[in-house]
């Protein structure tokens, strides 16, 4: 799992969207029947966010998708936002990889948010190697800030000012 920190626009929403990459590998020694993944995305308490869609692309909501929200699109922190994932049968030494697309929809607090991404994965098979069947990624949230600073030069009078003199800026 692995995702980028997210700079949320205050003013265009729609570019609130953070994808998360999954790959499911099956390390052997047999074939993994029915591989399925859960997604669990927590947003801080009383932060917004919105399940949009699974995708092959990682920048799009194209493809048929294999996610199934538990409850609705979208939920409110502390409660996670649960996908449920058909990663389907894996040969040995063979990946499945999906992207998981998210929508903040609550501006951040001024000092930024974290956010929580867990995902576990399963199948039929008994799994020698347990501890190597779950990851989680937190993802930073902060304001965008575009600060600008101008400048324009001051209309001073013959003769020069003097140290203390009143001006005024024009």
């Amino acid at each position: 799992v692995s995702a980028d920190r997210l700079g949320f626009d205050g003013v265009t929403t729609a570019n609130n969207r953070i994808t998360y990459r999954v790959v499911v590998t099956n390390g052997g020694p047999s074939l993994a029947t029915d591989v399925t993944f859960q997604n669990q995305y927590t947003p801080p308490t009383g932060r917004d966010v919105t399940f949009l869609c699974d995708s092959t692309d990682p920048l799009s909501c194209t493809g048929t998708p294999v996610c199934t929200v538990s409850g609705g699109a979208t939920t409110t922190g502390p409660t996670p936002q649960v996908v449920n994932c058909d990663a389907r049968d894996l040969e040995v030494n063979t990946s499945f990889t999906r992207y998981l697309r998210y929508a903040i929809l609550t501006a951040p607090a001024p000092g930024g948010d974290a956010y929580s991404n867990a995902v576990t994965v399963d199948s039929n098979e008994n799994d020698p190697n347990r501890g190597n069947n779950g990851a989680t990624d937190p993802t930073a949230v902060r304001a965008k800030a575009d600060p600008e600073a101008t400048s324009k030069p001051a209309l001073i009078a013959s003769p020069p000012l003097q140290y203390g003199q009143q001006f005024q800026w024009q």
